[in-house]
């Protein structure tokens, strides 16, 4: 006699397939809250708030968000070895651009001025060279499918504007794939002579800037790693102003060594950089780093504000986790206070301005929190 066999009820491979895919989902969502964290901690210049013309739709939203961690992140992937052409080459579907040649313009009457080029440069257009553009693909409209599309859209967008007198030649213009396109050079380092059509734009106006970060996290740089491995050209943005930023970037390498010496270890972490003693990772920034003392204590309190974050609670961390404008207000003086930005969209987190080196009170040496026990690691 055969045994029946049982088909489960759809409800069951729902419930199953829910289970399976769940840590996925609270993995994502974390890393999602880091990255909002990472965007709200760390300033930008010029970068400012300012009310939108129109409510950006969801993926909108999520592509600005990773608009503005990629511009926080520069460092780290030039760090990490991530080119333009790696990111383009792994990204799904073609990634179309504008090539356009411009020749010559000019008036029938005496004219000096340059319209054709005004408006291509004020278009956002990048200049390759030998009188070549090209319109980064985040700029070229997607609905150009032929010819005709695209002389309507030029005519329109460049030579209609510019007036019925103007005279100008255009040799070509073209819709060109950039997957499948190459750039080459060798030896030739001075510009404008050694651009290529793959160092004329920012990475993240070729490609989307979530496709950047997907990218980043395939050679193991998700924000949380690069925040997880101590690296201090990282915590020191929320605070360092530029001058101290070309420093410390110079002499990174510098630095990772005496503070693996420190340590004991072959690497640095978040953990040992919350764990060190002020003193410590001041005499290792001597005659590197402007005001050590002053420049280590914040790095300290970075890290353990990230430690706070990525892990919890850590108690007395509470107290130093406040963002950086707000010790920097309270270091600098009154008539040096940022102005308020007036029309700044509501809800949206404050501006945070680089100060020099000046540490709050309440982050004096004398009441940072305890570290966190620090276990030494063994060279394998």
């Amino acid at each position: 006699m055969s045994e029946k066999i049982q088909i489960p009820f759809f409800s069951d491979i729902v419930t199953r397939f829910r289970k399976s895919v769940e840590p996925l989902i609270k993995a994502r969502k974390k890393d999602e809250d880091v990255v909002r964290a990472v965007v709200e901690r760390i300033p930008v210049e010029g970068e400012a708030s300012s009310r939108r013309s129109r409510e950006l739709s969801k993926e909108e939203e999520q592509e600005e968000l990773y608009r503005r961690l990629v511009s926080r992140l520069k460092d780290q992937i030039k760090a990490a070895n991530i080119t333009t052409e790696d990111v383009l080459r792994s990204y799904g579907g073609p990634v179309n651009c504008i090539m356009l040649l411009k020749y010559v313009e000019k008036y029938k009457t005496k004219r000096e001025n340059t319209p054709l080029r005004d408006r291509i440069i004020a278009g956002g257009w990048r200049y390759l060279q030998g009188g070549v553009w090209v319109l980064p693909p985040v700029k070229t409209p997607k609905t150009l499918a032929n010819q005709d599309d695209l002389k309507l859209w030029i005519s329109q967008n460049l030579i209609k504007p510019s007036g019925k007198d103007l005279q100008y030649v255009f040799p070509f213009v073209s819709i060109v794939d950039l997957k499948k396109t190459i750039g080459d050079k060798k030896r030739i380092l001075k510009k404008p002579m050694s651009n290529t059509i793959f160092n004329v734009m920012e990475m993240e106006e070729i490609v989307p800037s979530k496709a950047i970060y997907d990218y980043m996290k395939t050679k193991n740089r998700s924000v949380e790693q690069i925040i997880e491995s101590g690296d201090v050209t990282f915590l020191a943005k929320a605070f360092a102003d530029d001058a101290t930023m070309a420093v410390l970037l110079e002499s990174k390498d510098k630095v990772d060594r005496r503070l693996q010496k420190i340590m004991e270890a072959n690497d640095t972490s978040l953990h040992y950089m919350a764990s060190l003693e002020p003193k410590e990772f001041a005499d290792a920034l001597q005659g590197i780093i402007p005001h050590p003392a002053d420049f280590a204590q914040r790095v300290i309190i970075e890290a353990r504000y990230w430690e706070t974050v990525l892990h919890g609670s850590q108690g007395s961390h509470a107290a130093l986790v406040s963002r950086p404008s707000e010790a920097a207000h309270k270091a600098a003086p009154v008539e040096e206070a940022a102005p308020e930005t007036e029309g700044e969209e509501e809800g949206a987190p404050p501006a945070v301005a680089k100060v020099p080196l000046t540490v709050p009170e309440e982050a004096q040496a004398s009441k940072l929190p305890a570290p966190r026990a620090r276990q030494k690691t063994q060279s394998v």
